[in-house]
C-alpha cells in the first residue's frame, strides 16, 4: 500500500476549507482539492506544500462523490483523511423557502457527506485491516509499532455549525441539515471505532469568510466577532492528526465572539 498520507477536502477553494489544505499539506499529506471553482482550487493548489490534485465539481449531483473517491483512490492508492466542509448557508426565512431550496439545501449540506462517507468507507476499512495485520506482524518478530501510516483506517471530519445549537433566524435548513452531519458522525464513531475509522464534527460560529460575507454585512456581525478560518482548520486537522482522541464522535463546538 503506497505510503505517503492522502487526504479529500471539499470545500477547498477557499475559507475553512482552504486552511485545512494548507495545514494538512504541511502536515505531509497529499490533498485531493474538491470544490465548484477551477480557478479558486488552483489558487489553494499553488498555496500548498506538496502533492495535490484538482477536482471540480458539483457535489449535489447523486454521482459526484463516487466520482471523486475513485479519482483519490485510483491516483494515490489510499485515503486517510475525508474533510466534508463544502457546504450551502444562505439566510432563507421559513416562509420563503422554496422546494428548490430545499433540495439543494440538504443535497450539498448532508447527502453529499453521506455520500462521500459511504464510499470512503471500504478503503477505510482496508486500511484498518491491513495497519493492524501489519502490527500484528512487527509484534511476533519482536518489532517496535510505532504509529503506522494513516493513524489506523482513517478519520472523517464533517464541519459543521453552532446553529445546531442556537440557529440564526434565517438558517432554518442550515442549521437543520448540518444537525443531520452531526448524525453522521455518532454513526462513524458507532460502527467505524472497531475498523480503526475515526469521525469527529467540527462546529464553529461565525468565520470570516465570502460565504459569511454573501449574508452579513460588518455593520451586522462585525470582523471582531468572528472566527479566523485558520483557528478553525487548525482544530479539524488536530482531530486528523490523532491529537483529540477524547472528542471522537462528538461535536466540538467553536464559539464566535
Amino acid at each position: 500500500m503506497p505510503q505517503q498520507k492522502v487526504s479529500i477536502v471539499t470545500g477547498a477553494g477557499t475559507g475553512i476549507g482552504r486552511a485545512v489544505s494548507r495545514q494538512l499539506s504541511e502536515a505531509g499529506y497529499a490533498i485531493a482539492l474538491v470544490g465548484r471553482r477551477r480557478e479558486k482550487l488552483e489558487e489553494t493548489a499553488k498555496s500548498l506544500a506538496g502533492e495535490s490534485m484538482i477536482i471540480p465539481v458539483d457535489l449535489a449531483g447523486p454521482e459526484a462523490a463516487g466520482e471523486v473517491v475513485e479519482t483519490v483512490h485510483s491516483e494515490w492508492g489510499r485515503i486517510d483523511a475525508l474533510i466534508n466542509n463544502a457546504g450551502l448557508a444562505e439566510v432563507v426565512p421559513i416562509p420563503d423557502t422554496t422546494e428548490d431550496f430545499m433540495q439543494r439545501t440538504f443535497a450539498i449540506n448532508t447527502l453529499a457527506p453521506a455520500r462521500l462517507i459511504a464510499h470512503v468507507w471500504s478503503i477505510m476499512k482496508e486500511q484498518g485491516e491491513s495497519n493492524e495485520s501489519n502490527k500484528e506482524g512487527a509484534l511476533a518478530h519482536g518489532q517496535s509499532v510505532g504509529g503506522s501510516v494513516g493513524g489506523g483506517g482513517g478519520c472523517i471530519v464533517n464541519v459543521s455549525t453552532m446553529g445546531v445549537v442556537d440557529p440564526f433566524p434565517g438558517f432554518f435548513l442550515y442549521a437543520a441539515s448540518k444537525a443531520a452531519v452531526e448524525s453522521l458522525t455518532r454513526s462513524i464513531y458507532n460502527e467505524g471505532s472497531k475498523l480503526g475509522i475515526k469521525g469527529y464534527s467540527v462546529a464553529p460560529g461565525a468565520v470570516e469568510t465570502a460565504m459569511l460575507r454573501a449574508s452579513f454585512s460588518e455593520d451586522v456581525l462585525p470582523t471582531s466577532a468572528t472566527l479566523n478560518p485558520e483557528d478553525v482548520a487548525a482544530v479539524i486537522v488536530a482531530c486528523v492528526l490523532g491529537e483529540r482522541p477524547e472528542d471522537e464522535g462528538k461535536s466540538i463546538l467553536i464559539p464566535s465572539g
